[in-house]
Protein backbone atom coordinates (compact mmCIF):
# COMPACT_ATOMS: atom_id res chain seq x y z
CA UNK A 1 0.00 0.00 0.00
CA UNK A 2 1.17 3.39 -0.71
CA UNK A 3 1.57 6.06 1.62
CA UNK A 4 -0.30 8.72 0.28
CA UNK A 5 -3.60 10.64 1.64
CA UNK A 6 -4.63 12.58 -1.73
CA UNK A 7 -4.64 10.68 -4.79
CA UNK A 8 -4.56 13.46 -7.70
CA UNK A 9 -6.66 11.95 -10.90
CA UNK A 10 -6.36 12.83 -14.48
CA UNK A 11 -9.60 12.29 -16.36
CA UNK A 12 -9.38 12.09 -19.93
CA UNK A 13 -7.43 8.98 -20.65
CA UNK A 14 -7.11 7.82 -16.97
CA UNK A 15 -11.08 7.47 -15.92
CA UNK A 16 -12.40 7.62 -18.89
CA UNK A 17 -11.99 6.68 -22.61
CA UNK A 18 -13.28 9.87 -24.57
CA UNK A 19 -10.41 9.24 -27.49
CA UNK A 20 -13.94 9.07 -29.89
CA UNK A 21 -15.39 12.24 -29.07
CA UNK A 22 -11.99 14.35 -28.36
CA UNK A 23 -10.85 13.22 -31.95
CA UNK A 24 -14.21 14.14 -33.45
CA UNK A 25 -14.57 17.32 -32.04
CA UNK A 26 -11.01 17.93 -33.08
CA UNK A 27 -11.93 17.21 -36.73
CA UNK A 28 -15.21 19.26 -36.44
CA UNK A 29 -13.18 22.07 -35.37
CA UNK A 30 -10.53 21.71 -38.34
CA UNK A 31 -13.51 21.81 -41.04
CA UNK A 32 -14.31 24.90 -40.02
CA UNK A 33 -11.29 25.82 -41.53
CA UNK A 34 -11.19 23.79 -44.96
CA UNK A 35 -8.59 21.23 -42.98
CA UNK A 36 -9.70 17.36 -43.80
CA UNK A 37 -7.73 15.53 -41.12
CA UNK A 38 -8.33 11.65 -40.80
CA UNK A 39 -6.10 10.90 -38.36
CA UNK A 40 -5.44 13.39 -36.02
CA UNK A 41 -2.67 12.82 -33.69
CA UNK A 42 -3.43 11.27 -30.00
CA UNK A 43 -1.65 13.67 -29.18
CA UNK A 44 -3.89 16.49 -28.52
CA UNK A 45 -4.97 14.77 -25.58
CA UNK A 46 -3.40 16.25 -22.44
CA UNK A 47 -1.99 19.82 -23.25
CA UNK A 48 -4.84 22.82 -23.65
CA UNK A 49 -6.62 22.54 -26.68
CA UNK A 50 -5.50 26.24 -28.24
CA UNK A 51 -1.34 24.70 -27.90
CA UNK A 52 -2.38 21.90 -29.99
CA UNK A 53 -4.27 24.27 -33.01
CA UNK A 54 -0.85 26.26 -33.07
CA UNK A 55 1.69 23.34 -32.66
CA UNK A 56 0.28 20.98 -35.04
CA UNK A 57 -1.95 22.63 -37.53
CA UNK A 58 0.04 26.32 -37.67
CA UNK A 59 -3.14 28.54 -35.93
CA UNK A 60 -2.66 31.84 -34.85
CA UNK A 61 -3.38 32.28 -31.69
CA UNK A 62 -6.74 34.11 -32.58
CA UNK A 63 -7.85 31.14 -35.04
CA UNK A 64 -7.08 28.64 -32.29
CA UNK A 65 -9.06 30.04 -29.94
CA UNK A 66 -11.73 30.51 -32.07
CA UNK A 67 -11.25 26.76 -33.33
CA UNK A 68 -11.24 25.35 -29.88
CA UNK A 69 -14.94 27.28 -29.22
CA UNK A 70 -15.83 25.29 -32.51
CA UNK A 71 -14.28 21.84 -30.69
CA UNK A 72 -16.37 23.12 -27.74
CA UNK A 73 -19.70 23.74 -29.76
CA UNK A 74 -19.26 19.88 -30.44
CA UNK A 75 -17.87 17.89 -27.89
CA UNK A 76 -20.98 19.24 -25.63
CA UNK A 77 -23.51 17.84 -27.99
CA UNK A 78 -21.86 14.37 -28.60
CA UNK A 79 -18.52 14.22 -27.04
CA UNK A 80 -18.69 14.63 -23.41
CA UNK A 81 -20.76 11.59 -22.63
CA UNK A 82 -22.42 9.77 -25.96
CA UNK A 83 -18.57 9.56 -27.22
CA UNK A 84 -17.44 8.70 -23.26
CA UNK A 85 -17.01 5.91 -21.48
CA UNK A 86 -15.25 4.71 -17.74
CA UNK A 87 -12.66 2.13 -18.33
CA UNK A 88 -13.20 -1.33 -17.06
CA UNK A 89 -13.28 -1.29 -13.17
CA UNK A 90 -12.36 2.02 -12.48
CA UNK A 91 -15.70 2.51 -10.91
CA UNK A 92 -15.20 -0.47 -8.29
CA UNK A 93 -11.75 1.05 -7.94
CA UNK A 94 -12.90 4.42 -7.11
CA UNK A 95 -15.38 3.32 -4.59
CA UNK A 96 -12.80 1.11 -3.24
CA UNK A 97 -10.36 3.71 -2.93
CA UNK A 98 -13.07 6.25 -1.10
CA UNK A 99 -13.60 3.68 1.36
CA UNK A 100 -9.90 3.14 1.85
CA UNK A 101 -9.59 6.53 3.28
CA UNK A 102 -8.16 8.12 0.20
CA UNK A 103 -9.04 11.74 -0.46
CA UNK A 104 -10.32 11.48 -3.95
CA UNK A 105 -9.78 14.73 -6.54
CA UNK A 106 -9.45 15.37 -9.81
CA UNK A 107 -7.00 17.70 -12.17
CA UNK A 108 -7.63 17.83 -15.76
CA UNK A 109 -6.72 20.69 -18.24
CA UNK A 110 -10.35 19.99 -19.56
CA UNK A 111 -12.31 22.69 -18.73
CA UNK A 112 -14.04 22.35 -14.93
CA UNK A 113 -17.75 22.55 -15.65
CA UNK A 114 -17.04 19.89 -18.53
CA UNK A 115 -15.34 17.62 -15.62
CA UNK A 116 -18.05 18.19 -13.69
CA UNK A 117 -20.35 17.37 -16.21
CA UNK A 118 -18.72 14.30 -17.15
CA UNK A 119 -18.48 13.24 -13.42
CA UNK A 120 -21.71 13.28 -12.34
CA UNK A 121 -22.56 11.48 -15.83
CA UNK A 122 -20.63 8.29 -15.04
CA UNK A 123 -22.28 8.41 -11.27
CA UNK A 124 -18.63 9.54 -10.07
CA UNK A 125 -18.59 12.70 -8.18
CA UNK A 126 -20.15 11.61 -5.08
CA UNK A 127 -16.93 9.47 -4.55
CA UNK A 128 -15.07 12.26 -5.15
CA UNK A 129 -14.17 15.01 -2.87
CA UNK A 130 -13.57 17.68 -5.12
CA UNK A 131 -13.75 18.23 -9.13
CA UNK A 132 -10.85 20.80 -10.40
CA UNK A 133 -10.01 21.57 -14.31
CA UNK A 134 -9.45 24.42 -16.17
CA UNK A 135 -10.96 27.24 -16.64
CA UNK A 136 -12.26 28.95 -19.62
CA UNK A 137 -10.19 31.74 -20.04
CA UNK A 138 -6.84 29.87 -20.40
CA UNK A 139 -5.38 31.42 -17.09
CA UNK A 140 -5.67 28.04 -15.70
CA UNK A 141 -4.83 25.46 -18.39
CA UNK A 142 -1.62 24.12 -18.33
CA UNK A 143 -1.66 20.71 -16.17
CA UNK A 144 0.95 22.15 -13.44
CA UNK A 145 -1.42 25.02 -13.01
CA UNK A 146 -4.72 22.93 -12.35
CA UNK A 147 -2.73 20.82 -10.14
CA UNK A 148 -1.73 24.06 -8.31
CA UNK A 149 -4.78 25.29 -7.95
CA UNK A 150 -6.67 22.07 -6.68
CA UNK A 151 -3.55 22.00 -4.05
CA UNK A 152 -4.09 25.37 -2.58
CA UNK A 153 -8.18 24.65 -3.01
CA UNK A 154 -7.48 21.38 -0.83
CA UNK A 155 -5.33 22.92 1.82
CA UNK A 156 -2.34 20.32 1.08
CA UNK A 157 0.20 21.22 2.90
CA UNK A 158 2.52 18.55 2.57
CA UNK A 159 3.24 17.81 -1.18
CA UNK A 160 4.35 14.20 -0.05
CA UNK A 161 0.91 13.64 1.00
CA UNK A 162 -0.03 13.94 -2.76
CA UNK A 163 0.02 11.91 -5.93
CA UNK A 164 -0.88 12.57 -9.63
CA UNK A 165 -2.43 9.34 -11.44
CA UNK A 166 -2.65 10.00 -15.47
CA UNK A 167 -1.61 8.49 -18.60
CA UNK A 168 0.63 11.24 -21.19
CA UNK A 169 4.10 13.19 -19.99
CA UNK A 170 2.01 16.35 -19.57
CA UNK A 171 0.84 14.77 -16.07
CA UNK A 172 4.13 13.41 -15.20
CA UNK A 173 6.16 17.07 -16.31
CA UNK A 174 2.90 18.93 -14.31
CA UNK A 175 3.22 16.92 -11.42
CA UNK A 176 7.05 17.70 -11.40
CA UNK A 177 6.96 21.36 -11.99
CA UNK A 178 4.16 21.37 -8.69
CA UNK A 179 6.79 18.66 -6.59
CA UNK A 180 4.43 15.57 -6.06
CA UNK A 181 5.00 12.07 -7.18
CA UNK A 182 3.07 10.68 -9.88
CA UNK A 183 2.17 7.51 -10.84
CA UNK A 184 1.69 6.75 -14.66
CA UNK A 185 -1.22 4.10 -16.73
CA UNK A 186 -0.12 3.76 -19.78
CA UNK A 187 -3.46 1.74 -20.81
CA UNK A 188 -4.75 5.77 -21.14
CA UNK A 189 -3.07 7.69 -24.10
CA UNK A 190 0.29 8.19 -23.59
CA UNK A 191 2.61 5.39 -25.25
CA UNK A 192 4.48 3.22 -22.87
CA UNK A 193 8.45 3.73 -23.99
CA UNK A 194 7.46 7.60 -23.83
CA UNK A 195 6.40 7.50 -20.49
CA UNK A 196 9.57 5.66 -19.66
CA UNK A 197 11.22 9.03 -20.26
CA UNK A 198 9.73 11.06 -17.99
CA UNK A 199 9.46 10.73 -13.89
CA UNK A 200 6.91 8.12 -11.90
CA UNK A 201 7.15 6.11 -9.54
CA UNK A 202 5.03 3.40 -11.42
CA UNK A 203 4.04 2.80 -14.60
CA UNK A 204 0.96 0.85 -14.44
CA UNK A 205 -0.19 -1.02 -17.49
CA UNK A 206 -3.81 -1.96 -16.60
CA UNK A 207 -7.10 -0.68 -14.34
CA UNK A 208 -6.29 -3.78 -12.14
CA UNK A 209 -2.73 -3.11 -11.58
CA UNK A 210 -3.79 0.30 -10.56
CA UNK A 211 -6.08 -1.24 -7.72
CA UNK A 212 -3.84 -3.64 -6.52
CA UNK A 213 -0.85 -0.78 -6.41
CA UNK A 214 -3.53 1.46 -4.42
CA UNK A 215 -4.97 -1.08 -2.63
Amino acid sequence: MVNYKYLIFDIDGTLTDSKEGILNSFKYALLKYGIKCDNVPLDIVGPPLKDSFMKLFNFSEKDAIDAVAFYRERFLKHGITQENRLYDGIYELVYDLKNKGYILITASSKPEEQCKIIMDYFNLSKHFDAVFGASLDSSRASKDKVIEYAISKMGIKDKNDAVLIGDTRYDLIGAKKVGIDAISVSYGYGEKEELKEYESIAILDSVNDLRNYLL
